[in-house]
């Protein structure tokens, strides 16, 4: 009577045991399947938005003048009849070069975002993988934000300062624009309708270019849990196949 309880005992542990390791099993394959979606989803967004028009042409990732320079715009042209012609033109010529310099630097994402995916602890990865639709982007957000500007903005710089439009850099045009801006706040006509304009694009560009990258990232990543056509292999398809059924 003693052996046969002490084998049920037994088959029962390993039972438990068993299904213990299945579940353990199961879960690194979660984290696995989190980790190839946020490299895919990572490595995508980096090689559209690194082409040329990838933010240019693409309204919601669009680097924009500073508010405050947008509104320089429509002052300045109301004074077109005191000498300050073409100052749209000039607008326009800014905002595309901005796009290219942040069009250039995009490809220096990938290393950063690799390595926040590398060193992501399986806590980490559970919580995400069944957490909101941009739960992962969110994590890559909280944990790279500040290295990627301390790594981004030194790459915007120097195409900030090459002939990207024309032949003018982006600096070159904004150097122009703040000049026109600030000799025509002291007009008397003008008054406090202009505001001084920052002589730096830089921290302007870097914040929109990292903001525009996430939002592609939380693209890709939507599309990855909703879209079983977005799940291009078989971890993918394997591990958010069980998202389906929640």
């Amino acid at each position: 009577m003693m052996m046969k309880t002490q084998n049920v005992i037994f088959y029962v542990l390993l039972a438990i045991f068993f299904s213990s390791c299945d579940e353990i099993f199961k879960s690194y394959s979660d984290e696995d399947g989190l980790k190839a979606a946020l490299v895919q989803g990572t490595n995508k967004a980096v090689s559209i938005l690194s082409q040329e028009d990838g933010y240019f042409k693409d309204q919601a990732v669009k680097i924009l003048l500073p508010e405050e320079a947008q509104s320089a715009i429509k002052v300045l042209n109301t004074l077109s009849h005191l000498g300050i012609p073409g100052v749209s033109e000039l607008g326009d010529n800014i905002t595309l070069s901005m796009n290219r310099a942040a069009e250039a630097a995009a490809t220096k994402a990938t290393p950063i975002f690799t390595s926040a995916i590398t060193n992501m602890t399986f806590a980490d990865a559970t919580n995400i993988l069944w957490g909101a639709d941009t739960a992962a982007t969110q994590y890559l957000r909280t944990n790279t934000s500040s290295e990627l500007i301390a790594q981004f903005q030194p790459e915007i710089d120097p195409f900030l300062d090459m002939k990207l439009v024309g032949t003018e850099s982006t600096n070159s045009l904004w150097e122009k624009f703040t000049n026109i801006n600030n000799q025509a706040a002291n007009l008397p006509v003008v008054g406090s309708s202009l505001k001084p304009l920052n002589p730096s694009l830089s921290e302007h560009v870097t914040t929109q270019a990292i903001n525009g990258l996430f939002k592609k990232v939380a693209n890709e990543e939507i599309a990855i849990r909703t879209d079983p056509l977005a799940r291009t292999s078989e971890i993918l398809r394997s591990v958010f196949g069980k998202l389906d059924k929640e």
